[in-house]
């Protein structure tokens, strides 16, 4: 019956926005890790605002539910929709609407791809600074509903500290639209961040205004060899000392991060791998930094600095080629990484002799991806694995979630680990802006 009803969207929106067909759908129902499978009723592809207003209208009266999704790459299952629910795209809206180099901004619609945003900026001697591995993929709305983060934060901030101004398509169908590019406004509850990192389950944002920065003039790579997980803290701690805020990266890669990539990838060139640990260091800046000397960073010639940031973005897929890879998405306090990942991998021993802890990510902020390798022919304890990550992750006060979001896959662990007011607040914000809960349902809250 509802699929019937479907003809009354088809003839209001633009043709080929109502796809159903199993072939067309297959695209956007696949999650890339393959955890999870979505069955809406359709895929809708709006190409402006208003068609979203239509959609949200239409999704009310028959009492279907909103799922929305970017360019599909996300890794919690944020974007699951189920036989009652419709996927809304926004990819047909992908027009750049401005770039002020005078104010350093961009206004963007929310299916421009991350590359998009990039070239356009880069068009104008700017600089937007998020970097994602799918930036050929991955919608900018999806990445500002899922506060995305990469490898910059530490010098930029995440997708919060890129995000002037939005416009948003409400439950109600009504419109909310600010996309003055201020630097500064203090009238009141800044909105938008209502908006950013929700994962969709308050709003479909249509419309960015998008912080835009001078074009890094010098972009220097350094290398950095370690002893132990407490050493490339302290080789850290002595880059903040040393160049300040012109770190914009400072990843952290175990020694089996580069045999993996060796074995798995053919073009790969073989680095220095004298080490247990390593720290992969980028500075940008206006000014050259070539003046600083020391002896503890390994200075990369430019021409060689694309071979050691192949290995970074290279280490989380050959870990799929390797084995199962058992993943967690968190963070930690500076202060507790050392402290977790030695008794992490001493728990993991005792209770899982066959697992190989393959943890790796943005050491500067926190974030590790503490990933844990098992032969291809294993059966891990997958949740009790699971468990005992996050209880450590916990104990050490860190979190369960760093830049990946909540989803499906981590909604009943958040319930788990986070303090019950922290729900009821989360909760009171949702039924407040979406009562009906259209939006995005089971995810998040």
């Amino acid at each position: 019956m509802k699929k019937n009803r479907l003809s009354e969207l088809i003839n209001t929106l633009p043709p080929q926005a109502v796809l159903q067909d199993a072939d067309a759908l297959f695209f956007y129902t696949t999650e890339q890790r393959g955890h999870f499978i979505s069955k809406p009723l359709a895929v809708v592809l709006p190409s402006s605002t208003q068609d979203v207003q239509t959609i949200v209208r239409f999704a009310r009266q028959y009492h279907l539910k909103l799922v929305p999704q970017g360019g599909n790459t996300g890794l919690v299952g944020g974007a699951v929709a189920d036989q009652h629910s419709l996927i809304i795209n926004c990819q047909h809206m992908n027009n750049i609407i401005n770039v002020d180099s005078s104010g350093d901004s961009m206004q963007a619609e929310a299916g421009c791809t991350l590359a998009q945003v990039k070239a356009a900026a880069d068009a104008q001697n700017l600089y937007f600074p998020l970097g994602l591995s799918v930036a050929e993929t991955c919608q900018i709305g999806g990445n500002i509903a899922s506060n995305a983060g990469g490898i910059n934060v530490l010098k930029y901030g995440n997708m919060r500290n890129l995000v002037l101004g939005l416009e948003v398509v409400l439950a109600d169908g009504s419109i909310w639209s600010d996309l003055r590019p201020l630097h500064k406004n203090n009238a009141g509850i800044d909105l938008k961040h209502l908006f950013i990192g929700s994962e969709g389950t308050l709003g479909l944002i249509t419309k960015a205004t998008l912080r835009l920065f001078p074009k890094p003039r010098h972009i220097t790579t350094y290398w950095y060899p370690c002893s132990s997980i407490s050493d490339t803290i302290d080789a850290y701690r002595k880059a903040r000392q040393f160049f300040g805020d012109s770190i914009s990266a400072c990843e952290l890669l175990p020694d089996i991060a580069l045999h993996l990539v060796r074995q798995y990838r053919s073009d790969a060139v073989s680095l220095q791998d004298s080490a247990p640990w390593y720290v992969l260091l980028e500075t940008q800046s206006q000014h050259s930094d070539q003046f600083l000397k020391t002896d503890d960073f390994i200075t990369i010639p430019a021409g060689e600095a694309a071979h050691y940031w192949y290995y970074r973005r290279q280490f989380p897929w050959v870990q799929r080629e390797a084995g199962i890879s058992i993943k967690h998405d968190i963070a930690l306090p500076l202060d507790a990484i050392a402290a977790f990942v030695e008794y992490a991998a001493d728990a993991l021993k005792t209770a899982y002799p066959e697992a190989i802890p393959t943890p790796f990510g943005h050491l500067g902020d926190g974030n590790l991806h503490y990933n844990i390798l098992f032969a291809k022919n294993a059966t891990p304890d997958t949740a009790g694995i699971h468990k005992m990550i996050y209880d450590l992750v916990h104990r050490y006060g860190g979190t369960i979630s760093a830049e990946h979001g909540i989803g499906l896959a981590k909604r009943d662990l958040l319930y788990h680990y986070e303090p019950e007011i922290a729900q009821q607040l989360r909760s009171a914000v949702k039924n407040a802006l979406d009562p009906a809960h259209l939006f995005n349902p089971g995810k998040t809250i």
